[in-house]
């Protein structure tokens, strides 16, 4: 660690092999460079705040936002409203466009310009949602703010099972049988193959996953971040500054709970 608690050094072991990981930041404590290994990967931001690309020097990963602040709002600093628009990765397949409405919560999704994904709220949690020929896909259950119990997707319902942090470990069948299970490094990010016969879009009650988001980044309702770097959009959102172990990810929920709600 720094001395402002940023994590500059990672080894892990993995099967009986070591990876060593470093990380740089700039003076606002943002993650400028992440090596793993002989990889480097940089990140640059604008004058927000926000992740704007992301390059390992063979792929880069471009982000953009909308700054016409729609909504005369602010959090307790007088900050706006700072919602990713856009995202363009290597090739079409997965470039996505994301809409909003005026309460800022994310109501579509467009990904390599043809398969839309609309979603419905209730308050700030998702329960439905629908494909771009209006037909149902999922409905989400969810008695409590970000407090997921199951999805129903083509007939069939699944139940989350999740950890003591929220993180989702399993999806299970109406028969209890383990349908999807997940692991985690710190910080969030997905450890090894995740076993997946149930396309779902959550790896914790609040996030949406791999699948529905810039690749390689978490979506916590209109805020992004990377997990393995825990490099946060949305100026707000970073205030916690960083923390050790999966408590980054506590704690930027925490952020949008108590001080975030639209």
């Amino acid at each position: 660690m720094d001395k402002t608690g940023n994590r500059t050094r990672l080894q892990y072991n993995d099967g009986g092999s070591t990876t060593t990981s470093s990380y740089l930041y700039n003076p606002a404590d943002q993650l400028t460079r992440e090596t793993v290994g002989e990889t480097n990967t940089d990140y640059l931001y604008d004058a927000n705040g926000s992740l704007t690309r992301k390059d390992d020097g063979t792929n880069t990963y471009d982000y953009a936002y909308d700054f016409r602040n729609r909504r005369e709002r602010s959090d307790r600093r007088g900050r706006r409203p700072h919602l990713m628009t856009s995202y363009d990765g290597p090739g079409t397949a997965n470039d996505a466009t994301y809409a909003y409405d005026l309460a800022d919560r994310r109501v579509q999704r467009v990904v390599g310009g043809s398969t839309t994904t609309n979603y419905y709220h209730d308050g700030l949690n998702v329960v439905a949602e629908y494909n771009g020929s209006d037909q149902l896909q999922r409905t989400y259950v969810t008695p409590g703010l970000d407090a997921n119990l199951s999805m129903t997707a083509s007939g069939s319902t699944y139940y989350y099972l999740t950890d003591a942090l929220g993180s989702v470990r399993q999806l299970i069948d109406s028969n209890e049988a383990t349908q999807n299970s997940y692991d985690y490094f710190a910080f969030g990010k997905v450890y090894g193959t995740p076993t997946e016969n149930v396309t779902q879009r959550r790896v914790r009650s609040v996030e949406m996953f791999l699948g529905d988001t810039p690749r390689g980044s978490r979506a916590i309702r209109d805020k992004y971040y990377v997990p393995n770097g825990a490099v946060l959009t949305a100026p707000w959102v970073r205030e916690p500054r960083r923390a050790t172990g999966n408590s980054l990810i506590v704690c930027a929920k925490a952020v949008i709970i108590i001080g975030d709600h639209k």
